[in-house]
């Protein structure tokens, strides 16, 4: 929420956040225990933990394709965390959580939805769903899991007229400003 506020205050245009949209999901799915899945290194896997038990989620298995470089975590093929999420119990978990907003996770997100009866959520799948219910938008997105079926929260939605709004004012203020400079260094 902090960066959120930030951007807000920054640019007067409403924002959103990967982690924020992660903790939405988890919400909407009313989920309490996840199997999480990600390109990271032991360290950082263990603040995601600490951060999702804080959250009252618990991390009842993880599995990981440690990748230093986030251009390397965006390599690793989709059918790879397929394979990665098969190779794990997950019968404890109320949904496979994906974390990287730099991996490739939607070719495969259905099937891994079918292969253990649970719901995936992605970072870029939550972060996309979040935008979607933040502007209203609906349509058949299941394609890409479960969560796309689920209604949007609205305590932080705003209507598609007031996003509008949003950027269309800090446009007109980055033009005006522009223009302002302009005329002084030219005056």
């Amino acid at each position: 929420e902090r960066v959120v506020r930030m951007v807000h205050e920054a640019t007067g245009i409403a924002a959103i956040t990967t982690s924020d949209a992660v903790e939405e999901a988890i919400a909407a799915l009313e989920v309490k225990r996840v199997a999480l899945f990600t390109p990271y290194r032991p360290a950082v896997i263990e603040a995601e933990k600490a951060h999702f038990a804080r959250l009252g989620v618990e991390v009842t298995v993880e599995a990981h394709l440690e990748r230093m470089r986030p251009v390397d975590q965006g390599e690793i093929p989709a059918d790879d965390w397929r394979r990665l999420a098969a190779s794990v119990d997950t019968r404890d978990c109320d949904a496979l959580l994906f974390s990287c907003g730099g991996i490739r996770l939607s070719p495969v997100v259905a099937a891994i939805e079918e292969d253990h009866r649970r719901p995936v959520i992605s970072s870029n799948g939550a972060l996309l769903w979040q935008a979607l219910g933040r502007l209203n938008l609906r349509g058949d997105a299941t394609r890409y899991g479960r969560l796309f079926g689920c209604t949007h929260p609205t305590k932080a939605s705003a209507s598609p007229a007031a996003w509008a709004a949003s950027i269309d004012a800090a446009r007109s203020r980055r033009l005006a400003s522009r223009w302002a400079s302009s005329s002084r260094s030219q005056g």
